[in-house]
Parts: structure tokens; sequence; C-alpha cells
């Protein structure tokens, strides 16, 4: 694992869930489902595992069987005796569907074998992520979703192809375990199956994790921010183009694995950064957002994209962020000087919009050599830029939650 700097800090973060609204049904439920999900081992894949672990994993599914009893809705209650029935057949595309088709379940289950995000093609790697859904907060942020259908519109009018948005309503939650792949990345939001098949018959799902969002703005983006871009971000914004970024992943054009291979992930997180700063940009053209908001948003990009590059310079999210830094500096919208990086706000729409260009190109061309081409000649580590993960040393680079329910 290659890293921007020595400082590997990763900070304890207390994340305290209350769950004394649930009747004793749910918190029975509750306890089940955190037990399965405990049990997810981050040495599995889903080829080894069954051949390997099938004992631990008829326990993980005699555990999900136990919760099912105590859940009143329905869809979810069927996803959980089709995935225990998964966990045993090694067959998991039926309990997919039904993951990504259920809604209203006062929980969020995400369990079972799914490519990284980060390694798109390769081995299937479980995982384990057991939410509470947030009505209010899922209200909020789902208003969004037919703004991100319209964009697409547009966009298409743009690139010339045809809209098809692929992602189900949004999912908000506040996380209370995470095991498996889930542990060694610690992600904000989800989009899953990766599995194109079914995104092509039923979309895919949009998770955002609430206080784990929170949790890693508060720690680290709002901090580097503060120290190298000289402003101090609104939390709301921030979570505006985690979102934006989400959304983004949900349109028709995609770096699909079969064409781009190991580049795919790399390629498809830059177009989600890039596309969501510009749905909201979109967002304030329409009247929805501010001006302002969407400028402090491509800077929230800029703050993260160097949260990123400080975690594992390997990583797709890290690829994608180097390839922008880069993008945006050569379009004289960023600026490195010294510990401080200086933008020119006029230059930063324009320069995610021609970065967007290309990217799409690159999603329509037959062969993935202009691809790796691109990746090769942006993804780099400047002297500049390296200078300034230095300065940032003693912030923590990632966070490792504690939770407390």
């Amino acid at each position: 694992m290659t890293h921007a700097s020595g400082n590997q800090k990763h900070v304890p973060v207390r994340l305290r869930v209350d769950t004394n609204h649930f009747s004793e049904g749910d918190k029975k439920a509750l306890l089940d489902l955190m037990r399965a999900v405990q049990l997810i081992d981050p040495v599995w894949t889903e080829q080894m595992a069954h051949q390997d672990f099938a004992a631990e994993l008829e326990t993980v599914a005699v555990q999900l069987e136990a919760a099912a009893p105590f859940v009143t809705h329905s869809g979810f209650r069927n996803f959980l005796l089709g995935r225990a029935e998964a966990f045993r057949t090694n067959s998991y595309h039926a309990s997919d569907i039904e993951w990504v088709q259920y809604r209203g379940a006062p929980f969020e289950l995400i369990i079972g074998p799914f490519e990284p995000s980060d390694k798109l093609g390769g081995a299937k790697e479980f995982e384990g992520t057991l939410g509470i859904v947030l009505p209010d907060y899922q209200k909020r942020v789902r208003q969004y979703e037919k703004f991100a259908i319209e964009f697409e519109v547009e966009l298409g009018r743009r690139y010339d192809f045809d809209p098809r948005y692929t992602s189900t309503p949004i999912t908000a939650v506040d996380v209370i375990v995470l095991a498996g792949g889930a542990m060694s990345f610690i992600a904000m939001a989800s989009k899953l199956p990766n599995d194109e098949d079914i995104r092509a018959r039923v979309g895919s799902k949009t998770t955002l994790f609430r206080n784990i969002i929170e949790a890693k703005f508060r720690k680290i983006t709002f901090p580097i921010a503060q120290r190298v871009l000289g402003v101090e971000l609104n939390p709301e914004t921030f979570v505006q183009y985690v979102l934006g970024h989400e959304l983004s992943h949900g349109f028709a054009f995609r770096f699909q694995r079969e064409r781009f291979g190991p580049l795919a992930a790399s390629l498809e997180e830059a177009k989600a950064d890039v596309f969501g700063v510009l749905f909201l940009y979109f967002l304030a053209e329409r009247g929805i957002i501010s001006r302002e908001t969407a400028e402090e948003a491509a800077m929230a990009c800029i703050a993260d994209s160097m949260r990123e590059v400080r975690v594992n310079l390997e990583e797709a999210h890290a690829v994608g962020a180097l390839m922008r830094f880069n993008w945006l500096r050569e379009a004289g919208a960023l600026r490195f000087e010294g510990n401080r990086i200086a933008l020119e706000r006029s230059l930063l729409r324009g320069a995610f919009e021609t970065l967007g260009d290309r990217l799409y190109a690159l999603t329509q061309t037959p062969s993935p050599e202009a691809a790796a081409k691109f990746v090769g000649q942006r993804a780099t580590v400047s002297d500049p830029l390296r200078f300034i993960v230095g300065f940032l040393e003693e912030l923590p680079v990632d966070i490792v939650p504690k939770f407390e329910v």
C-alpha cells in the first residue's frame, strides 16, 4: 500500500446511535442482525469462502433467519431469508435484486460479497454494514433525486445520448456496526451492487451513512479546508457534495470493468466527483441552491480530494483525485502556493466542465488505451502536492468508528 506521507494516524471516533424508540421486536431483530454482521470476516472472498468457510457462512445464515420473525417489514424480512439461503448456496443474484427493491424498512443491511468500488472486476469481498434508517433526513436528501434525472437529460442533450438514470430512492442511515471489507475502507456512502446486469434490470441502491459523513467532515475534511484553502466549509454543503457524487454514479455513461479493466474504478470515481460538482452548479442555475453553495461544493471536492490522496495513492478515489488536481491546475483553476492552494474561482466551473467532457468521451472509446494514457498522464503526484500533504501530517488520515448503541 502506497501512502502520500509516513503519517498514518487513524483517530477513534465515538458514534452514538439511539435505539430507545424501537419496539422490543425491533431491538431483538437488531441484536441478531448485529451478530450476523460481526461474523463477517475481512479475509473472505466469494470463491474461497464457500470452499473453506462453509460452517462460518452457515452461522451467518442462522443469525439472519433468527432476526426475520421479529421484522414486520415484509420486503426486508424476505430479503433476510433470501440472503440466508444465498450464504448457503453461493447464489446471491436473486437476493441482490430483493435488496435493491425493498423500500421503507426501519433498518438497512448491506451484507454479502460485493465488488469493492476501488477494485471493480476483482474478487468479490464480504462486507457487512447495518444502519438505522433516518426518515426525516432521508426525506430531505431525496428531494435531489428528481433533479439528478433532469440533469442527466441535460447531459444527454450535451453529449447526444439517451438518459436512463438507474438509481433507486436514496436510503439514509446512521451506521451501528461495520465488518469485513466495510472496515478496511470506511466509506461515507455506498452505491451497490456493482453488477451491471442487476443495474440494467432494477437499478442500484444509494445509501448515505450520515454519522460517518459527519465524523470524516469534522475530523478531517473541515480542518484540511481551513488550512489549505482558507475556508470554513458548511457541513450541509459537504453532504450535498457527497450526495452529488453518489447520484452521478447512476448516470447512463459508466466506466465498465468489462471494457476498462482495473482502470474502471478510478475513472468512475473521477467521473462521479466531477459530475457531482457540475450537478450542484446545475441546481444553482435552477435556483434550488445558491451559486455560492455550488462554488463551495467545488471547494469541498478539492479539500476532500486532499483527504483521499493522504490515505492511499493506489486506491481508486485517490487516483481520481490526482487526475482532478492536475487537470484543474493545468486549466488555471488552482495553483499550489507553499502549504496553500489558491483558487481562481471564476475558472472552477469551466475546468470541471472540460474535465467532464473528457471523461465522457473516454467512456465512449472502443478500447481502453486512450483511458490508460489519460490516467498515466494525469494521475501523478507533483512535488507541490506532496509538500502540502506533508504539511497536513498532524491531521488524522482516517477515522476508526467506535459505535455506541
